[in-house]
Formats: structure tokens, C-alpha cells, sequence
């Protein structure tokens, strides 16, 4: 529709203050009375004191009892392993350790709880979801918890490309 609402992209970038003046001026506003315009904006920023907060993220909880979500993925996570035969192999018990440290210390637990949930959800309602795609097929948690179907061990992958130590941002989990 090209009567809707828009934004001039041509004009997204911050101003220095002669290029606000110049405009007043060709708006017909003189020069000493844009030049001041320009100055109380600048009076009113400088009075300013607001830090702007990084947004985040704020995922509802995973389990309605209140358990504890880390206990939950930990234990779900040695369950799945004795149920494939896996537990007693050391490769495994290491991998497992390493990334349910990083997952957890990274405060990466809901999401990675939620994904599972609606991924299994939609495999036992006859949703087709891929097997996991892009670094999150290098988790073994995820392939326990049913994101993936992808056993990295076999094949080398490395747990470090999905999430790395320090990581901030949740991290992408491509189904």
C-alpha cells in the first residue's frame, strides 16, 4: 500500500547539531531560534540519567510443581542415557557433565526444557520435526532430551559451536 505509514530510510541516522539547524532553517525557522531549539534538546538529554537494561528474555516455567528445572534436565538426562545403553560409557558420562555445566551456568535450562517439551509434544501429536539442524545436532542433552536425533559422539562433533563457555545469548536451535 503506498498511502500506508513509513519511515524515509534515508533519513535513519543520528544528526549533528549544524544538520538539525540547517533543516529548521528550511522549514522556515531562523537560525538563532533553531539554533536554540537544538540546545534545550541537548539541555533536556544532559538531564537525563536513564540507563537503558539489556531486554533478555523471560520464559515462563517449565515444570508446574516447582521443582527445581537444572535437577529436572540432569536427571532426565542420565534416565535417557541408561534407557540407551550409554551410561556406563565414560566418553558419555564426560560429554554429559561438560554440557550440562555450560547449559546450566549459562542459565540456558528453561529453554532448552521448552524447546524439548513442544518438540516431543509435536512428535507424539504427528507434527513432522526435522532431526536438528545446524550446532545444536553437537548437543548430546539435546539428543537425550529429544530435540535432536542426532548422537554427536559418533561423529565428532563439537558442543562448543552450540554453546560456547561465556555465551550470553540464548543459544539457536534450528528443528
Amino acid at each position: 500500500d503506498p498511502k500506508r505509514c513509513k519511515f524515509d530510510s534515508r533519513l535513519n541516522w543520528m544528526r549533528r547539531p549544524e544538520e538539525i539547524v540547517a533543516s529548521y532553517i528550511k522549514m522556515g525557522i531562523t537560525g538563532q531560534l533553531a539554533a536554540r531549539m537544538v540546545l534545550n534538546t541537548r539541555e533536556v538529554a544532559d538531564k537525563c540519567d536513564y540507563a537503558m537494561k539489556p531486554a533478555g528474555v523471560d520464559l515462563p516455567p517449565v515444570l508446574p510443581d516447582g521443582r527445581s528445572e537444572s535437577e529436572w534436565m540432569v536427571d532426565r538426562c542420565y534416565c535417557r542415557m541408561r534407557e540407551l545403553g550409554l551410561a556406563d560409557k565414560e566418553s558419555y558420562e564426560k560429554q554429559l557433565e561438560e554440557e550440562l555445566k555450560a547449559i546450566v551456568g549459562g542459565g540456558f535450562t528453561r529453554y532448552i526444557l521448552l524447546v524439548a517439551d513442544w518438540i516431543n509434544w509435536a512428535k507424539e501429536n504427528g507434527i513432522m520435526v526435522g532431526p536438528g539442524r545446524g550446532s545444536v545436532g553437537a548437543s548430546l542433552v539435546c539428543y537425550l532430551l529429544g530435540i535432536t536425533q542426532i548422537d554427536p559422539l559418533p561423529h565428532g562433533l563439537m558442543f562448543r559451536r552450540f554453546i560456547s563457555e561465556g555465551r550470553i545469548d540464548i543459544p539457536d536451535i534450528d528443528v
